[in-house]
């Protein structure tokens, strides 16, 4: 599919669901369902979003390949008082740090 001009990375994945993500002082018995979206860098920009707290992703994506940005619902969920900065892992071992 050819690039709408809004971005210079190609989409990697949109749209996956899982509930395979833990972090310290998660409930193990509570199961929670996240969405995941796999973006370009200039994902936050081009949406219109704003970060609350962190960082966005740097313009290289390959720099950025072990981190991550959470929503509001998902950090308070963690129930964690610095969210920035945590680890987020998954059930295959692969773990992300929150930057924003």
């Amino acid at each position: 599919m050819e690039n709408a001009g809004l971005s210079s990375q190609d989409e990697l994945q949109y749209g996956s669901n899982t509930g395979d993500f833990g972090w310290q002082g998660k409930d193990p018995s509570k199961q929670l369902l996240i969405s995941v979206d796999y973006v370009s860098p200039e994902f936050i920009s081009t949406a219109g979003m704003h970060l609350t707290e962190g960082r966005d992703f740097y313009p290289k994506a390959a720099v950025d390949s072990d981190n991550i940005i959470i929503n509001e619902t998902l950090a308070k969920a963690m129930n964690m008082k610095n969210v920035v900065g945590s680890i987020i892992s998954r059930e295959e071992g692969k773990k992300y740090t929150v930057i924003g």
